[in-house]
């Protein structure tokens, strides 16, 4: 058996399954019913949309299958992604690749597999819609088009689903979907026990800056503002979002608070280096006052999301009253 390997993109291709929130076991009807409609058109027993997360193979939709994942070492998804068009095995029983598989040998007993990979909207390859047969056979050129064709469908429903998303203004992620996924970061760092951050970055005095410039300025301010969260400071794994207004969060997982300072300071003297003149006489330029909070223990996560997204709040306001364009961590 070979595993499949890492595409060149990894990274940037796992941040797009996680912006799309591939990776929950939500029911998703939509995406339900083009599997249920491969099947048919295909005429195979089983088939699947698998997201590639992490390391393993997520059925986030499927047909015939009494798993919701398995690795991805044994996944034949793997390598479909690694391909631009169709992966088609008609044996896999006689495939180097694939013969001694626990997927070929035990269940689901695969024999015949047909996959195509499903691009995000920002062209990663988050996993296939694939079709699946427990006996050898080809894949006919009507049924390699509806494989096709239900692809296109289903990287259509994920277009929608990143319009949802986003804030239309920033391009950063909504409240909404900000904390949805938050709260299922912290219970993995609840089960792991890992340290993480919350951070509240505030724009200071923006309702001077939008009085004096005008709406359509304040709203090109906050776009460089985002810029900066977007980029600064960030590391791999770390989440931003807009809340509204002039106020923004992000989750720094697996971070101390010697890494969360250094991230929110590099946010802070980013803006800073911004150089966006500001109309208060207190002020020479646009800035930003940043609030932490840091769950480090079992105890502390326990307490849960939104305990220390308040805790966060009252950093932030602490930061606000200490003189603004600083970074406060709370302090119990």
């Amino acid at each position: 058996m070979k595993a499949p390997l890492l595409p060149s993109d990894e990274s940037v291709r796992q941040e797009a399954v996680d912006e799309l929130k591939l990776a929950s076991d939500t029911f998703e009807a939509n995406f339900d019913r083009i599997t249920r409609l491969l099947g048919t058109l295909v005429d195979v027993p089983i088939t699947a949309f698998s997201v590639i997360d992490n390391d393993r193979q997520f059925f986030k939709a499927s047909q015939g299958l009494d798993v919701r994942e398995t690795p991805r070492d044994v996944s034949f998804c793997g390598h479909a992604i690694l391909q631009d068009d169709i992966m088609v095995i008609e044996d896999a029983s006689g495939d180097e690749r694939f013969a001694d598989n626990p997927l070929v040998t035990g269940y689901p007993n695969i024999r015949f597999y047909a996959g195509v990979p499903v691009l995000s909207p920002t062209g990663r390859k988050v996993g296939t819609l694939c079709a699946i047969d427990h006996k050898q056979r080809t894949l006919t050129e009507r049924h390699r088009q509806a494989l096709i064709d239900l692809r296109e469908l289903l990287e259509s429903e994920l277009v929608l689903r990143s319009v949802s998303v986003k804030d239309h203004l920033t391009d950063l992620f909504n409240r909404r979907y900000f904390d949805e996924t938050v709260s299922r970061e912290w219970r993995r760092a609840l089960r792991a026990t890992t340290p993480v951050a919350i951070m509240l970055i505030d724009v200071d005095r923006f309702k001077d800056y939008n009085d004096s410039f005008g709406h359509a300025a304040g709203d090109e301010c906050l776009k460089q503002v985002a810029g900066v969260l977007k980029t600064v400071g960030r590391r791999e794994g770390d989440f931003v979002g807009r809340f509204g207004g002039e106020e923004f969060a992000a989750i720094l997982p697996g971070t101390d608070k010697d890494g969360a300072e250094a991230v929110g300071e590099a946010i802070r003297s980013g803006v800073e280096a911004l150089g966006i003149d500001h109309p208060s006489s207190e002020a020479r330029c646009v800035t930003v006052s940043i609030g932490v909070a840091l769950a480090t223990n079992p105890d502390e996560l326990a307490l849960g999301y939104a305990h220390f997204l308040n805790r966060a709040d009252e950093a932030l306001y602490a930061a606000k009253r200490g003189g603004r364009n600083q970074l406060r961590f709370h302090t119990p």
